[in-house]
């Protein structure tokens, strides 16, 4: 099946108490010509391999791409923390779980290079505020001084500067739950077609049902450069070869 236009299901409540849901589709239309190309797969080829193994070949005669990638061969996800609930005399609150400081971070980095002989990529991802959770754009444009400083970043990026590999810090441009540097929830998040704020939560595979308290919003894209012009403003001050983007690359919205 193919779905041409973007909609939201509307729910309108009777005054019988019952709920009639409706689809509400954008007005823009998609104009391009849409073609759907068949591959038939058979004997050993006919699973997934043989699907990827076509796919690789179109790519390579549609698109040009190279056969072999030159991309390193090693990439590191280093987890910095992660967002759980307290109590204090009774009142919850909530704070980060340390659970990879910086200073742990060159360590583990250090003993991969003792055992092997090749140059690496590292990624920090959940060391802002909030950690790998979803909290301010950016998750706040800075490290958590429960993680580590700025001294410790850099003593991390020396270490991989001397082994010829990279180190790349993750931030949310997209996901954020709360207000702050400068984007807001009324202003600067996608609304759907009917003009509704899109609410989106985690998924909960345990009771396949999202997840309640885990409500969040996704920036509007003509925010996207300002986001981007934030980040690098605010980040100058540390040493990192580059950023990484999860989740800009891989939500479409």
């Amino acid at each position: 099946t193919f779905q041409l236009r973007g909609y939201t299901t509307h729910t309108s409540k009777l005054f019988s108490k019952n709920e009639v849901d409706s689809n509400i589709y954008c007005d823009n239309l998609i104009q391009s010509p849409i073609s759907v190309r068949y591959y038939p797969l058979s004997g050993e080829n006919a699973d997934y391999v043989g699907m990827a193994d076509i796919y690789r070949k179109y790519l390579i005669e549609k698109y040009g791409l190279a056969d072999k990638s030159s991309d390193i061969s090693l990439n590191i996800n280093i987890l910095g923390g992660t967002m759980i609930t307290k109590s204090f005399l009774g009142i919850p609150y909530n704070s980060l779980y340390k659970a990879t400081t910086l200073n742990e971070a060159s360590e583990i980095v250090a003993d991969i290079f003792q055992n092997i002989d090749s140059d690496i990529s590292i990624k920090l991802k959940g060391y802002g505020t909030s950690g790998v959770d979803v909290g301010e754009i950016g998750n706040g444009f800075k490290l958590s001084d429960k993680l580590g400083d700025k001294d410790d970043l850099d003593s991390l990026v020396d270490l991989c500067k001397k082994n010829n590999s990279d180190v790349y810090m993750d931030f949310d441009l997209i996901r954020y739950s709360k207000g702050g540097n400068g984007f807001s929830a009324y202003f600067s998040s996608v609304t759907n077609v009917a003009g509704q704020k899109a609410y989106q939560y985690l998924f909960d595979k345990a009771v396949k049902d999202k997840q309640e308290e885990s409500m969040y919003y996704i920036l509007s894209p003509e925010k996207f450069s300002d986001a981007a012009e934030r980040l690098v403003k605010k980040t100058q001050k540390y040493s990192m070869q580059g950023y990484s983007l999860d989740t800009f690359s891989t939500i479409l919205y």
